[in-house]
């Protein structure tokens, strides 16, 4: 328990040290552009120090991070797939490719 206890007053300790390395204010979606713009305009989101690229993933909203992941997930599966494709004879592949669509 004291370790737990102690884990989180450092983590506590970080956010405040974030909070105030970062965050200018925090605001609803009528000051907030781009990546930081909430889904909804019930939730509050933060108005980031841009001089500061380091602080901006703390910030994102969900669907902007949701997209970034999406998008480096299709990067890294085009790449596995190239690697997958690149021992495979690609003419073959063709031909049974016509044979599954009934051509």
């Amino acid at each position: 328990k004291e370790q737990l206890d102690r884990d989180v007053a450092f983590l506590r300790q970080l956010n405040e040290e974030l909070t105030k390395d970062c965050v200018k204010e925090v605001a609803d979606n009528s000051k907030l552009t781009g990546e930081f713009r909430m889904a909804l305009d019930i939730v509050e989101g933060y108005v980031m120090d841009t001089t500061k690229p380091w602080c901006a993933p703390y910030a994102r909203s969900e669907p902007n991070f949701s997209l970034q992941v999406r998008t480096k997930q299709k990067i890294r599966l085009g790449r596995a797939r190239d690697k997958l494709l690149r021992g495979l004879d690609r003419d073959k592949l063709a031909e049974q490719r016509k044979i599954v669509q009934g051509g």
